[in-house]
């Protein structure tokens, strides 16, 4: 197993090098262990994943470091792989300062280190040696690694403490002076009773010292499974995360064990606590972007725990530790009695795996699903042109394709993130939506007659092309049927904020002045649904500073005017990427899944009496390890006011690997409507 936790090394090294070449992180040294041979770009979102480490590991040292001012200072970072972090601060430091780095690691990993440290001009001289000094007495580059001034490069398992000592104390460790061990994505690989009793040994030895651990968090959810399983198929499990997978246990493990303060937080309160407001949002903007989904609960299952000890006590922030951790506390907590059950429905025929995706009713009895990325007939992954058919009376599927392909231009049927809207006679009309985060398509709305497997495009002039947005039939009469239309991004990521009003009957898009106060903020991955025959309610979403959202809109068309729905008591999670409903008498609204930033309060099922304006949260049930759902990028029906039946949902899940729903999932709420 160490030379599949070594693997990790070489991934995350490229992985972070591609990032730096983007733009996203500035590190000049990375580049010197990077082989251009085995160098492949990466994507967008392992982009944003290895900016959140860089920044948070980043920031963590600077605050440290300005911490400790010009007293002498030791920095350890326990399975440092191919880290440059020394390097950077090396540049930047003072020449007064006093900091003495360590870097530990196995004997494989170090000896590769030096020699690429060696080939490096530039490496080389920040630490004042030449060629010779690699094959002096002091460096070995095959045993002792490298010490030079301020810098120290050694050989040894963590797991063997006694070893460790030893190393440490041959490179001169001084064990009274204020200490920050780092464990960035390193111990979380050992198995649980050797990680324990590193951080026992480290709090016995020094007596001034900080622990900052930086590793993965919350395996029980549908991403936290995709992520645990990921790392298990690399034959690198992280063992201690069953052990401590949320912050109450990580808090109590540093305590436990010999520190007497200690903070826990995930990546995304990091990265708001420790730099600066808006960089975040200026960063995602780098490379064309759509997987927020991804990428925020990516950030909700890593943590940053940082404990200490004696002088360093208090040195990480009374105020931001209790800022973070009330963040979540704010949030009331939802029901976790088990009050929500789900089944994975048997199908007939191939089974709809997709996300991203639109759907709309056909009938009575009859489902369509349009769009997303998902796996094709071949069992290919990509986006979906085929239109999938599903009765809701016996669960069969059929999937069929158009007779004729709509005419090239801006109109596609495999398109991300557009809507659906079931009109009459098994016709749909689909708007928006993008088959990559720079292409927008249908523009101009295509009618879909699914049975007829022909479609017809719209040649009106209406809203700026966009995806993430609603559209939302009104009124279902055949000669008023009338579509609302809210909200979205663009390719450039303005989000929206406009109201559109069309008319199928006279075939004519229609911008509602916002002219009022009172208007809903713009937002995109927001849902929509009608209210009576007269009322558009829109829930939740992403904010222009990409923020998730818990406000609650009513739109009147015969008033033409906007009313925010204030609840009373509990207050909403806020959450994007869900889907909602409303019971057939219009007194509940029903939120289901979705996403937000909070780890430990992901949104479950939500039901708000709007005739007493209140509120109840519910969590989702617990997961099967081996099919593990994700309730967001989906779509949903209510059925009879008794079950929500749910169509896809997944996800690209960081660098874990892409993840379907197992099919179609039923979820009974009839007892949760009281």
């Amino acid at each position: 197993m160490d030379k599949n936790v070594q693997g990790t090394n070489d991934y995350s090294t490229i992985s972070k090098y591609s990032m730096v070449k983007q733009g996203y992180f500035n590190d000049e040294f990375i580049s010197e262990f990077v082989s251009n041979s085995k160098y492949s770009r990466r994507a967008p979102i392992i982009h944003m994943g290895y900016y959140a480490r860089a920044e948070i590991i980043e920031a963590i040292l600077t605050q440290f470091l300005k911490h400790v001012g010009n007293s002498h200072t030791q920095i350890i970072s326990c399975g440092a792989g191919y880290d440059t972090t020394y390097f950077r601060l090396k540049k930047n430091l003072q020449e007064d300062f006093s900091l003495t780095y360590y870097e530990v690691d196995f004997i494989e990993v170090i000896s590769r280190k030096t020699e690429c440290i060696r080939r490096s001009k530039i490496l080389s001289s920040i630490l004042g040696l030449s060629n010779d000094d690699f094959f002096s007495t002091d460096v070995n580059s095959c045993t002792a690694g490298i010490h030079s001034q301020g810098y120290h490069l050694v050989g040894g398992d963590l797991r063997c403490q006694n070893d460790i000592e030893s190393v440490l104390s041959s490179a001169g460790i001084s064990w009274a002076a204020p200490t920050l061990l780092l464990a960035e994505c390193s111990i979380t690989y050992m198995d649980e009773s050797s990680s324990t009793k590193l951080i026992e040994w480290a709090s016995t030895k020094f007596p001034h010292a900080t622990f900052v651990t930086f590793e993965q968090i919350c395996p029980d959810d549908g991403f936290g499974h995709v992520m645990k399983h990921h790392f298990e198929s690399l034959g690198s499990p992280l063992l201690s995360l069953n052990k401590y997978p949320d912050f109450d246990l990580q808090i109590r493990r540093y305590k436990e064990h010999g520190w007497s303060a200690c903070a826990s937080m995930s990546a995304y309160e990091a990265l708001k606590l420790l730099t600066e407001e808006g960089k975040v949002n200026n960063v995602v903007r780098l490379e064309p972007f759509d997987e927020f989904e991804s990428w925020h609960l990516m950030c909700c299952h890593y943590t940053l725990t940082v404990a200490s000890k004696g002088a360093l006590e208090n040195w990480f922030s009374d105020d931001r530790k209790k800022q973070s951790m009330n963040m979540s506390q704010n949030l009331l907590c939802y029901s976790e009695d088990s009050a929500l059950h789900w089944s994975v429905l048997p199908v007939q025929g191939r089974i709809p795996e997709r996300f991203g995706h639109a759907s709309g009713r056909l009938d009575e009895h009859h489902v369509a699903l349009v769009g997303g990325f998902g796996k094709s007939c071949s069992q290919e992954h990509s986006r979906l042109s085929e239109i999938s058919i599903v009765s809701i009376a016996d669960f069969t599927v059929q999937h069929v394709t158009l007779h004729s392909p709509l005419p090239k231009g801006d109109s596609s049927l495999a398109a991300m993130h557009s809507t659906c809207i079931p009109l009459h006679n098994g016709r749909l009309l689909i708007i928006g939506g993008r088959t990559s985060p720079t292409r927008p398509v249908n523009t101009k709305p295509v009618i879909l007659s699914v049975w007829n497997k022909d479609a017809e495009v719209l040649d009106l002039i209406g809203p700026c092309p966009r995806w993430r947005h609603t559209a939302t039939l009104i009124d279902r009469e055949a000669t008023t049927q009338l579509i609302l239309l809210f909200g979205g991004r663009t390719s450039n990521l303005i989000v929206l904020n406009d109201l559109w009003q069309l008319s199928i009957q006279q075939r004519i898009f229609n911008q509602i002045s916002n002219v009022s106060k009172n208007w809903p903020c713009a937002r995109f991955s927001h849902s929509a649904v009608a209210l009576m025959r007269c009322s558009l309610i829109i829930t939740g979403g992403l904010n222009e500073i990409l923020q998730p959202l818990r406000d609650i809109w009513r739109y009147d068309t015969e008033e033409s005017s906007w009313k925010e729905v204030r609840v009373k008591g509990p207050q909403v999670l806020p959450r994007y990427s869900h889907t909602s409903a409303v019971t057939s008498d219009n007194k509940f609204l029903i939120l289901l899944g979705g996403v937000n930033t909070h780890t430990t309060h992901q949104p479950g099922v939500c039901v708000i009496n709007l005739l007493e304006r209140k509120c109840y949260e519910y969590a989702l049930p617990n997961q099967d390890p081996d099919r593990p759902i994700m309730l967001h990028n989906h779509t949903s029906e209510l059925i009879e006011d008794s079950r929500l039946l749910v169509f896809g949902g997944g996800d690209n899940c960081f660098s874990f690997g892409t993840s379907f729903n197992p099919g179609i999932i039923n979820m009974e709420i009839s007892h949760l409507l009281h």
